[in-house]
């Protein structure tokens, strides 16, 4: 049996090259008979139905719970709907780039993106520059704005002198501006490795 891509859009375009657009009006049922046979595997068979709601509806831009589901179910996990399952600073991007990427038209809500501030305020970063549109929003929630300040400061130096080395082989410091940099870190290399499954 042939090996699915577990990155969204890679999985998309397989569905797209293999049936049209008509998966896209099938049950899950008939979508996992279809592409796995008896070989389905829960990531999967819960990334094709948010792939689905994400290409014939708005809710993943319009309500916190969708847009939270949805990006369980995009970055490898199994979502239950019963229960706040917050994503992580990296998920919120990969989910937030996704959705961006399927529809670069649609705008998201207000609530959408307080919901993304409270992820990242809740993974206790005071500087996010990886999604400026929640700025204002966890502007809002942080206790600290000089901490915020010189976070932004000391990450546009470290993006500055990077060039070929690691940004995860730095010595990062057990100071507040430190670990918010090691944080920083740790979501970009998140990123690459969900950007490199689509590979």
């Amino acid at each position: 049996m042939e090996k699915l891509p577990e990155n969204p859009l890679a999985l998309r375009d397989k569905l797209y090259s293999k049936f049209g657009s008509k998966w896209l009006e099938w049950l899950p049922e008939v979508l996992d008979s279809e592409m796995f046979g008896e070989g389905k595997t829960p990531v999967l068979s819960n990334m094709m139905p948010a792939i689905r709601i994400s290409m014939t509806t708005d809710f993943p831009w319009t309500d916190w719970h969708i847009f939270e589901n949805v990006g369980k179910s995009f970055n490898g996990q199994v979502p239950n709907f019963g229960i706040l399952q917050p994503l992580s600073a990296g998920e919120c991007v990969t989910t937030y780039r996704t959705l961006q990427d399927i529809a670069p038209t649609r705008e998201f809500s207000e609530e959408v993106i307080i919901y993304i501030a409270n992820c990242i305020f809740q993974n206790q970063l005071v500087y996010f520059p990886h999604l400026p549109i929640i700025k204002e929003k966890l502007d809002g929630l942080i206790y600290d704005p000089d901490l915020r300040d010189k976070v932004a400061q000391s990450w546009k130096r470290l993006q500055e002198a990077k060039s070929d080395k690691d940004l995860l082989s730095y010595d990062y410091r057990d100071t507040g501006v430190q670990v918010q940099l090691a944080n920083l870190v740790i979501v970009d290399e998140y990123i690459k490795e969900f950007n490199s499954k689509g590979t």
